[in-house]
């Protein structure tokens, strides 16, 4: 009698194996049957999930390697690793927004777009060591530093005595070049200053400098803007500018007093256009010649109570109308003191007689125009670079009017001329402890020189 097996079930098989055919009911099996493919399944929830390759990913695989998202720049923050300038060739601003701003590089804003830096009202910009701004060095570039008096802004060192202040160039946009309402603070750069300008005349109102290791401003070639005031330097540690003497009249209204050395350095010294000095409040120191002489016939004229120091040195004076180069120059020289207020001219810390040339008036002096009026001439009579000079004032063909001054101390004569029609006129004047004649005139031996 036969036995019946169970009706086979079909099973499901993973992909790795063999499946099994199955039947219905009556359908037995061998007991050792060859193995054969089972069909594909009919239905697609049947189908197993294909393993995808391993060498490809797809966006949001469990797998896969997340992209770094960029860290946007930090405006506050203007530093490179891997230059040790970083260079503004476009128009930028320094908002109060992200204030305060760090600088660890040199700044540069220069390029043929003209660009411009502005700092915003309130702003304060730490300056790390050796770095600073420097505009139009060697393409146009400008510089808008627009405080407020609500709202002023600071430029300062990070380490004091280490940032080196801001330079402006020759290529610098004049229309667009401002300090207002700001502090420069606590810099070190003791050869120049805190403020530097070459050739390009800053605009500078309602500024301070102070904590500066030289000084406070260098001006070559050029001077303030017309419209400048309001400038107070001190408590540095140098002399509070140098400017040269052409531009000397540009300096702003304001306060000079209170550095390690209360004077103002004259440079570079030829007066070609006319210009007037008034007193600073502090004495003005010549490092040079100064030449008075051009074709627009320039007159320098010397307002009441100013003290003009010469470096010590000989040959060092002050040469009005002489050495011309063309026959149509011409330069005079006016002193207005009062008997209040007179004019001082003598050496700088030096006491001894001859310390420095003194005034020579040359054959192109416009007479007219060089009146001197309650004035002292201090410590002079010495060599004149050989020009032989034989009194603290000097006439070659030139005549002054010189009334109630005072001539002391000189090295040779109080004033010097040699013939009858280069004598100038002397009104009350007064003469101390000089070492030759009071005047002379013809005879050399009364004048030691």
């Amino acid at each position: 009698m036969k036995t019946s097996l169970p009706s086979a079930r079909c099973i499901v098989i993973p992909s790795c194996l063999l499946m099994f055919s199955c039947g219905g009911s009556g359908t037995t099996a061998p007991v050792n049957p060859t193995p054969s493919p089972s069909p594909p399944p009919s239905s697609p929830t049947e189908s197993p999930t294909p393993t995808p390759p391993q060498e490809e990913t797809t966006p949001g695989d469990w797998n896969a390697t997340p992209t770094p998202t960029a860290t946007p720049p930090d405006p506050s923050r203007h530093c490179s690793e891997e230059d040790d300038i970083i260079v503004i060739e476009e128009s930028e601003i320094w908002a109060l927004a992200d204030s305060p701003h760090r600088v660890c590089n040199e700044i540069r804003v220069e390029g043929e777009d003209e660009p411009i830096l502005t700092i915003e009202a309130g702003v304060e910009v730490i300056f790390e060591e050796e770095t600073g701004l420097s505009i139009g060095l060697s393409a146009p570039g400008g510089l808008l530093i627009e405080g407020t008096a609500d709202a002023p802004i600071r430029l300062d060192a990070d380490v004091p005595g280490t940032w080196l202040g801001v330079s402006i160039g020759q290529n610098a946009l004049a229309s667009a070049l401002a300090i207002e309402h700001a502090e420069l603070l606590n810099g070190g750069n003791p050869e120049q200053g805190a403020l530097r300008a070459y050739g390009v005349p800053p605009r500078v109102q309602s500024t301070t400098i102070s904590g500066w290791s030289g000084y406070g401003f260098t001006l070559t070639e050029t001077g303030f803007a017309s419209d400048s005031a309001d400038l107070i330097v001190t408590g540095n540690d140098g002399r509070p500018g140098r400017i040269d003497a052409a531009f000397f009249h540009t300096l702003p209204t304001g306060s000079y007093s209170g550095n390690g050395e209360d004077v103002l350095e004259i440079s570079d010294g030829r007066i070609d256009e006319s210009v007037y000095w008034a007193d600073p409040g502090i004495p003005l120191l010549l490092n040079t010649n100064l030449d008075i002489i051009g074709i627009d016939a320039p007159i320098l004229t010397l307002g009441q109570g100013i003290t003009l120091f010469i470096e010590p040195f000989e040959a060092y004076g002050i040469y009005v109308g002489f050495a011309a180069y063309d026959d149509d120059e011409s330069g005079g020289m006016s002193v207005e003191g009062t008997q209040e207020a007179p004019v001082l001219l003598a050496p700088y810390e030096a006491t001894e007689p001859g310390a420095w040339a003194g005034i020579l008036f040359g054959a192109k002096t416009i007479d007219e125009s060089s009146r001197w009026e309650h004035f002292i001439i201090d410590y002079a009579g010495g060599n004149g670079n050989a020009y032989d000079f034989h009194g603290a004032v000097e006439c070659q063909s030139g005549r002054p009017t010189l009334q109630e001054g005072t001539i002391r101390n000189s090295a040779s004569c109080g004033v010097a001329w040699y013939e009858e029609d280069d004598a100038p006129i002397l009104i009350d004047m007064s003469y101390e402890n000089n070492a030759g004649t009071d005047v002379y005139s013809t005879e050399k031996d009364e004048c030691p020189f």
